[in-house]
């Protein structure tokens, strides 16, 4: 199976973005995936959803200084995920600010040779740094929520990512916090944007609650919000076999 980067970013913030981030890679993990999760995010929010103490680590920066060598001594084990989850945090503003585009493309690619699959966590501005990590990905999520103004955000991001050279191919959108019966056209987003919609998960109460109380996400529940998150990432990372998906607990109902 070749290494897959995915980037879930978007055009506003309070979408979801760490919410799926973090639920796709305990999920990639939870399966027997080789899984590094990435926080580019200017604050950091990895660290406080899964309540490390601030200082855990150098993160982002102290990696890209520390060069490949160093790289798998530093990655941090993600609590309650087993043995196949590494995280690497944000390194916070001061010096999240300051990281180049090719450092990070550079990080990622030596976090590749490392893993199965690379999930990347990232604000809702298009940074320098951020950039870096949607060039490298072979897959970028686009999450938005169901608002009026969604398809206007999307059209103006996609402009900025034409300019910035990201391949339309990579480019996919998840619909977070769906009502039912909201009057919301997700068929007319989709024909004005014209990106495939890989995901949409309704609004829950199971994941408010995790959104509200962190720590490590409960991705056994079956309530319909993890239902389609478990799709979401079966989509993105396809089981090799139907008798292989079949054995694992991670796609039982």
């Amino acid at each position: 199976m070749p290494v897959q980067i995915i980037t879930v970013h978007g055009p506003a913030g309070g979408v979801g973005k760490t919410l799926i981030a973090l639920h796709l890679a305990y999920l990639f993990a939870g399966n027997g995936l080789s899984t590094v999760l990435v926080d580019l995010s200017l604050y950091g929010a990895i660290a406080p959803w899964l309540r490390l103490p601030r200082g855990t680590s150098s993160g982002v920066s102290g990696l890209i200084t520390a060069g490949s060598p160093r790289l798998h001594s530093a990655l941090i084990q993600a609590p309650g995920a087993g043995e196949n989850l590494q995280l690497v945090l944000s390194s916070g503003p001061a010096k999240m600010d300051q990281i180049k585009a090719t450092e990070v493309e550079t990080l990622l690619r030596q976090i590749a040779a490392m893993a199965q699959v690379v999930v990347v966590d990232t604000g809702s501005e298009l940074t320098e740094r951020v950039l870096g990590a949607l060039l490298v990905s072979t897959r970028v999520l686009l999450t938005v929520s169901p608002r009026v103004i969604a398809g206007w955000q999307t059209l103006e991001l996609l402009d900025l990512l034409r300019s910035a050279h990201v391949g339309r191919e990579q480019l996919g959108v998840a619909f977070n916090r769906v009502k039912a019966g909201a009057k919301f056209g997700l068929a007319e987003y989709q024909q004005v944007i014209g990106l495939p919609v890989l995901g949409t998960i309704p609004e829950s109460a199971e994941l408010q609650a995790a959104a509200e109380e962190g720590g490590a996400p409960a991705i056994r529940r079956s309530g319909q919000g993890m239902k389609a998150l478990r799709q979401l990432a079966n989509d993105l990372m396809p089981i090799a076999s139907q008798k292989e998906l079949k054995r694992s607990w991670l796609w039982s109902k």
